[in-house]
């Protein structure tokens, strides 16, 4: 072959050599830096129309929206102040979901106005970020916490009201627990795009031996109907007695529910659950978790606290008619093994659910990560000019956030593939089961600027397209050992990158998302998992990244393609 020949082939090869290796890289684009938001809390839009909007809810001044457009340049910035609100009332606010819905960005937000608690609804201008409507959807008395002494479930201003929308649509449903009604009601409101109710009615505790009813999880189907499980249960010498899992559906045309009752669930407690509609079988998927020593079921799980020890169980469910069509634990012995041989952990692989993803073949992913939370107590003595001594005590709270198991199973429960990373993060913050189901939609956490606060929104992990993120120290990134008790103890944030890691089998394989800085003791690229916004096509994340060079620090929205 000639050398003119060989150049020839070159030229035509390289180039698509090259271009194969960029499409397995993570394309990322960013925003103009801005001051990182670290009084408050926020979240990110991705609109269909192309704009991308960032929401910035302020302890005493409002809300900021900035929109940026499909080039991802600043299009406008807007201040907001909410009608009939003090300044401080988003501090003490819940956040209980957020949607585009009819190309608008919707906020539902609850607000104590004096004794009551309001479930409101923020309507933005997509262009210009402006609040253009606030409506009370529900509204709940306060609570007599003396009617619910010794019971499982304490009723809050955060967990009274309830959000869903249905993935598929812009129909949405609300769910709102009223305590007063002999804690035997949960009202729930259907509403279209249009953001008009189409379908109200109770889901109501049947005459039983139960005396007490609280929502577990909802679910949206089109404009057709509301799915909603709930807990059932009574009390007697202050321990729950009774109790069962009830489920029902709330169809378009009709005023009742109609209900199913789960008898294998009978005498189920510490229940969470959540429950997903999957198109391509037409059928809920209801997960649940329940306290093993209640379920007669082998225990997979310990948050390490007074119910630590949790069993796992699927439900699936027809919509139409209710009926299980089957239900089974879900276990882990591959996943276990996979940590035993390649982390070594002290002890058994006992992670709590972080939630779960129906793929399109109808496998199902698992999210389990270790968690652990203890009280800390400690007394400082001072002593006056006087000589009179005076004791402060301090209470913290410290959050573990350890090893990831991601678990693939078949539609029976059968393992299929599974792997883990080893991780060991703390923060100040309680954590609890389905955290990563709940954080980015209904669960947030005001920051306070300064020298005691809490940051949870950057710890934990986030999965998308197979890829697992999360923040860590470099020399956890950087070493290839993958045993537990290796992995130095990230705590402080700032000194963290973020990590893309993915299985492809038989090991797992980590980068730095952001790119690794120069000189990783000072410099650091790192971003908040609580505003990660996984788009629509599936292969989009939009989040924002804090990039610190010393001590000078910027924020930045960036658009992954993975």
């Amino acid at each position: 072959m000639s050398r003119t020949l060989v150049i020839a082939l070159l030229s035509i090869l390289l180039p698509n050599l090259s271009a194969f290796s960029q499409e397995n890289k993570p394309q990322i684009s960013k925003s103009d830096a801005f001051e990182e938001p670290e009084n408050g809390a926020s979240r990110i839009l991705s609109m269909k129309n192309g704009n991308t909007l960032l929401f910035h809810f302020t302890p005493k001044k409002g809300i900021y929206v900035t929109v940026f457009d499909a080039k991802h340049h600043i299009k406008a910035t807007t201040r907001n102040k909410v009608d009939g609100w003090k300044a401080k009332a988003l501090r003490t606010c819940s956040l209980k979901g957020y949607f585009e819905i009819n190309g608008q960005p919707v906020f539902f937000l609850t607000h104590k106005e004096r004794k009551n608690t309001e479930l409101c609804r923020l309507i933005f201008n997509t262009q210009t970020g402006g609040l253009t409507k606030k409506d009370v959807l529900a509204e709940v008395p306060g609570v007599d916490y003396t009617d619910f002494y010794g019971t499982e479930h304490l009723p809050t201003e955060a967990n009274l009201f309830e959000v869903a929308k249905d993935p598929n649509s812009d129909n949405y449903a609300v769910a709102a627990f009223r305590p007063e009604e002999a804690h035997r009601k949960i009202a729930v409101m259907h509403y279209n795009r249009n953001n008009k109710e189409i379908n109200k009615a109770y889901f109501e505790l049947p005459k039983s031996r139960y005396n007490y009813l609280i929502s577990l999880n909802l679910n949206v189907m089109g404009d057709q109907s509301v799915f909603l499980s709930a807990y059932a249960y009574s009390v007697a010498s202050k321990r729950v007695e009774s109790s069962k899992i009830l489920t029902g559906i709330l169809r378009n045309g009709k005023r009742s529910f109609d209900y199913q009752s789960l008898d294998y669930t009978d005498g189920y407690q510490n229940v969470f659950s959540v429950v997903k509609y999957h198109p391509t079988d037409s059928s809920l998927y209801l997960l649940t978790a329940m306290d093993a020593r209640t379920s007669a079921h082998p225990a997979i799980m310990d948050l390490k606290g007074p119910a630590d020890s949790y069993a796992l169980e699927m439900s699936v469910i027809d919509p139409v008619s209710l009926n299980v069509k089957k239900h089974y634990l879900v276990e882990h012995p591959v996943l276990s093994k996979y940590v035993s041989d390649h982390l070594h952990p002290k002890d058994a692989y006992f992670a709590a659910i972080q939630d779960f993803r129906i793929n399109d073949d109808n496998t199902i992913t698992y999210l389990f990560e270790r968690l652990s939370n203890r009280t800390v107590t400690t007394n400082s003595t001072t002593v006056d000019a006087k000589g009179h001594f005076s004791t402060t005590t301090h209470v913290y709270i410290t959050g573990h956030f350890g090893d990831i198991g991601i678990m693939k199973a078949d539609n029976d429960g059968k393992e299929l593939q599974s792997f883990a990373i080893a991780k060991n993060q703390t923060d100040g913050a309680y954590t609890s089961i389905f955290n990563q189901y709940h954080r980015q939609q209904d669960d947030w956490r005001f920051r306070t600027k300064g020298r005691y606060y809490t940051t949870p929104d950057f710890y934990s992990y986030d999965m998308m397209a197979g890829y697992v993120i999360y923040n860590d120290y470099p020399e956890n990134i950087d070493t290839k050992n993958e045993e537990t008790k290796s992995k130095e103890n990230m705590h402080a944030v700032s000194e963290s990158n973020t990590v893309l890691a993915s299985f492809d089998g038989n090991k797992v394989t980590k980068t730095y998302l952001f790119g690794k800085p120069n000189n990783t003791k000072e410099n650091s690229n790192f971003c908040q998992l609580t505003m990660n916004t996984h788009v629509n096509d599936g292969k989009t994340l939009v989040t924002m990244m804090i990039e610190k060079r010393g001590r000078e620090k910027k924020a930045y929205l960036v658009w992954v393609n993975l």
